[in-house]
């Protein structure tokens, strides 16, 4: 019974990662993709890593990545970056089992696949972190580089190599990304020390220290004072206040909290010993966590922040609901049940990851007609007006996160550096 609900474990990743690698086949630029496009054809790549400093955000790591699937002409490029994004967070996590959980080496691959189907399944903003290139380099890059500096602090020590790479790995997580990454590594640490009953107080300052510094450098550039007046000005219009965030935030993550008991197979396989200090100790993090994500979200949007800024929250959820369900699994002694329950839960996740390859279909018409609508812009000529066909608005790959007028008018007949009059024509012909 007990290989049954082991190997069922693998049915549900098995069919994510197929409609994954499918699905990712059909992605194409969308938004901000094709403003980053733009701004490497008008002022070549490295120059346009100083007018992102200058003119939008510090997080220089994301402009690099961001942009750098431009230098390519290469059709297929969304498809490329989708598969390495999602290697990188295999590996990563994988490493993040290995260093914090005793399982053999075959089994953390099947338990970090299981996660990272999981996450990527289940996160609020699956639209603009999977499918839209920019935000999906910005987020899961961040996540995966985290969670290696995670498994480095275990085995931190004082040798030159080890300590660069570290450092290094700092620089790029936290510099090269949104700044709430800030705040979940510095906490993070400190409540590993803790739970572990190992507080080095000299290695926490010396974090504390190089995370204050590099961040400096992410904050201080003068494109982040610029960015911030844009979005309060726009932000000021909802009149939201920060009580009006936190409840908002909460309603939009409760989904993801309540999916996460499709976890079971992972926590029941694990067979982690968690203390009720450890929960305590970690629903304090996730706490502060909350609420300083949610706060920093505030200052830089002056609202709730995009739906794509929730998977820093998903991630701890996540991984602090493993944590519960472990100590929870350990009052249950019935092996009979907790492998009926491996089961139940891995059949779930497999028909929802069923019914996502069943739409896989609207995902290749959205593909379709987006480069459709690139061939039109491509053939006409210069001030002319052309007639291009509406991005549909429904399957996996959606047009709601951005206005379609205004990005069309503003980066990307830029990014064809092609001025002319577009009129979109709605799927009902009008």
């Amino acid at each position: 019974m007990k290989k049954i609900g082991n190997l069922t474990i693998c049915v549900p990743c098995i069919l994510f990662f197929a409609w994954y690698i499918i699905v990712s086949y059909a992605n194409v630029y969308a938004c901000d993709d094709y403003w980053h496009g733009a701004n490497v054809h008008s002022f070549g790549f490295w120059n346009a890593q100083v007018f992102y400093w200058n003119n939008w955000e510090g997080s220089f790591t994301h402009t690099f990545l961001a942009t750098l699937p431009h230098i390519f002409q290469y059709e297929r490029m969304p498809f490329v970056c989708n598969i390495l994004s999602l290697l990188l967070l295999l590996y990563s996590t994988d490493l993040f089992i290995k260093t914090y959980f005793q399982a053999s080496k075959y089994r953390t691959v099947v338990y970090a696949g299981y996660l990272v189907a999981f996450l990527l399944t289940f996160t609020t903003g699956e639209a603009e972190i999977l499918y839209w290139v920019c935000a999906n380099n910005a987020y899961l890059f961040g996540i995966s580089t985290t969670l290696l500096l995670l498994s480095l602090y275990h085995r931190f020590d004082f040798t030159i190599n080890k300590t660069a790479l570290w450092l290094i790995l700092i620089l790029i997580a936290i510099v090269g990304n949104k700044i709430s990454f800030i705040y979940w590594i510095v906490l993070a640490l400190l409540f590993h020390d803790v739970i572990y009953d190992r507080l080095s107080v000299k290695h926490f300052f010396i974090i504390l220290f190089f995370v204050s510094a590099f961040s400096l450098l992410n904050i201080l550039a003068p494109g982040n004072f610029i960015r911030l007046s844009q979005n309060m000005e726009e932000s000021a219009a909802y009149g939201m206040t920060i009580g009006d965030s936190i409840l908002y935030r909460i309603e939009s993550i409760v989904p993801f909290f309540f999916a996460s008991i499709l976890l079971l197979p992972i926590c029941i396989s694990l067979h982690l010993k968690v203390t009720g200090k450890n929960i305590i100790i970690q629903t304090i993090a996730l706490f502060l966590l909350f609420i300083g994500d949610t706060a920093i979200m505030f200052i830089c949007f002056h609202d709730s922040g995009p739906k794509r800024g929730n998977i820093i929250l998903e991630v701890s959820v996540m991984f602090y609901i493993c944590s519960l369900l472990c100590y929870l699994m350990m009052w249950l002694k019935s092996n009979r049940l907790k492998t009926i329950l491996q089961v139940a839960s891995c059949l779930i996740f497999a028909c929802y990851n069923i019914g996502n390859i069943l739409q896989i279909e609207e995902s290749y018409e959205y593909s379709r007609i987006s480069h459709e609508r690139d061939y039109l812009v491509i053939k006409s000529e210069q001030k002319e007006k052309i007639l291009i066909p509406a991005l549909p608005n429904s399957g996996l790959l959606l047009s709601y996160f951005c206005n379609e007028e205004v990005w069309i008018e503003n980066v990307y007949l830029e990014y064809f550096n092609k001025k002319m009059r577009v009129e979109i024509i709605s799927n009902d012909g009008n």
